[in-house]
C-alpha cells in the first residue's frame, strides 16, 4: 500500500490539446491523489494471483491513518470469502502507517477473530517497493494522453491489466478517534520494521504484539530475555488496549474539507477556460460543469447513513481449509548490521535513553 505523486494525476491532463491552445496556459488543475495496494493470494482470483487497487480522492481528506485503514478495510471487504487466517501487510515506514493506530485496527481484527494472527511489514528507509512501484511507472505511461476528467482518470487506470478496480473515495472512517483513548500508550516503534499481532488468551482474545527489525531475528519481547523487555506487563507481549469499550460504538466519518482543494481558484479560473476553450468533447463539457456547479455538495458534504462495514468481516463459520491473503507479498531484506544493540518497545512512562534496556 503506497501513494502516487500526486502532481501527475492531477486533471485536466492536456498532452497534445495544450499545444494548440495558449488560452489554457497555466492552467490551475484539479489536484487529485492515488492511493495504491497490491493483494497477493496464494490461490488466484479472478484468473490472478496478484490483483491491484487504486482509490483516488480530492484531497479533501488528510492523507493519514484513517485514510490508509479505510482503504485497506474497502479491500479486504472484496475477500471476505477467501481470507485464512493469517494476514500480511506491507507498507512503507512512514508515520502514518508505523503507528499504534494502525497496530490498533490490525489488533482489533485479531480480536475479533477475523485473523488469527496479523503482520505489518515494513521495509528499511531506503529500500523500494518494486511491485506497487512498478504499478505507478506503468500508470504514469497510459497518462502521456488528454485525460479531461475524474471519471478518464479512472477509466485509464483500469486499463493496466492486473488492476481489479479503480474506485474514488467517498468516505473516510475516523479511525483515531474511535481509539485512540483507548490504546496503551507505548515507545519505540520507530526502530522496529516488523510487527506480529495475536493473542495469548483465545476467550478474551485480548490483542498483543512481538516486534522485530528484521526477518530472522527474534520476535521480541522474549519471555526468557529479561532484557527484552522494561516492564513485566510487557514479557508475554506488548500490550495494544487499555480495553474494548469502544467496540460497543461505531467510528464516526471525517468530514471532508476543501483547504488542500484550491478549489476557490479552480472554480474561477480552470473551468470557465475550459468550458470557453472549445477543447473539450460534449461528455467531457458536461463532466466540467457538473463539476463546477456541485462539487461542494458531491464531494464536501458528509455522507450520511453509510453503515460501519468491519462487521461485514467477523466469520460466521470457520474455514476448514483457509487461503492466506497477503497485500504485496514480500519478506523483509536482513539489516546489513545484525549485531547492533536494539532499542525496546516497552508500555507505561517515557524512558530517558540511558535509563533503557537493550537487547543484543
Amino acid at each position: 500500500m503506497d501513494g502516487m505523486d500526486q502532481k501527475k494525476t492531477n486533471i485536466p491532463i492536456l498532452f497534445s490539446k495544450s499545444r494548440n491552445s495558449k488560452q489554457i496556459a497555466n492552467l490551475q488543475q484539479v489536484r487529485t491523489h492515488l492511493l495504491g495496494l497490491l493483494v497477493n493470494t496464494e490461490i488466484q482470483v479472478s484468473g490472478a494471483r496478484k490483483v491491484g487497487y487504486g482509490y483516488f480522492d480530492l484531497l479533501q481528506y488528510p492523507h493519514d491513518s484513517n485514510l490508509n485503514l479505510t482503504v485497506l478495510l474497502q479491500t479486504l471487504l472484496d475477500y471476505k470469502g477467501s481470507m485464512g487466517r493469517e494476514f500480511h501487510l506491507q507498507t512503507d515506514s512512514a508515520s502514518d502507517n508505523k503507528n499504534k493506530i494502525v497496530l490498533g485496527f490490525l489488533g482489533i481484527m485479531v480480536h475479533l477473530g477475523i485473523f488469527e494472527e496479523c503482520y505489518l511489514h515494513m521495509l528499511p528507509v531506503g529500500h523500494t517497493h518494486e511491485d506497487i512501484d512498478a504499478m505507478f511507472s506503468n500508470f504514469s505511461n497510459l497518462l502521456k494522453a488528454d485525460i479531461m476528467t475524474l471519471e478518464d482518470l479512472i477509466n485509464t487506470f483500469q486499463k493496466l491489466s492486473f488492476i481489479k478496480e479503480g474506485k474514488f473515495v467517498n468516505v473516510v472512517w475516523d479511525f483515531k478517534e474511535w481509539v485512540l483513548n483507548h490504546l496503551v500508550n507505548n515507545h519505540g516503534l520507530g526502530d522496529q520494521f516488523e510487527f506480529r499481532i495475536h493473542t495469548l488468551d483465545k476467550e478474551s482474545r485480548t490483542p498483543i504484539f512481538h516486534y522485530r527489525r528484521g526477518e530472522g531475528e527474534r520476535w521480541l519481547p522474549d519471555i526468557e530475555d529479561e532484557n527484552t523487555y522494561e516492564h513485566q506487563q510487557d514479557k508475554c507481549g506488548i500490550q495494544i488496549f487499555k480495553d474494548m469499550g469502544f467496540l460497543k460504538t461505531n467510528p464516526k466519518c471525517v468530514v471532508p474539507t476543501e483547504k488542500s482543494m484550491h478549489l476557490s481558484r479552480i472554480l474561477q479560473e480552470t473551468c470557465p477556460k475550459l468550458l470557453e476553450s472549445g477543447l473539450l468533447k460534449p461528455d467531457e463539457k458536461q463532466w466540467w460543469e457538473e463539476f463546477s456547479s456541485t462539487v461542494r455538495e458531491s464531494y464536501l458534504t458528509p455522507p450520511t447513513n453509510i453503515n460501519f462495514p468491519l462487521e461485514n468481516l467477523i466469520r460466521r463459520e470457520l474455514s476448514e481449509s483457509p487461503t492466506s491473503i497477503h497485500p504485496v507479498e514480500r519478506t523483509l531484506q536482513e539489516l546489513d548490521d545484525r549485531t547492533k544493540r536494539k532499542s525496546l518497545v516497552y508500555t507505561g512512562g517515557y524512558l530517558k535513553q540511558k535509563r533503557r534496556k537493550t537487547a543484543g
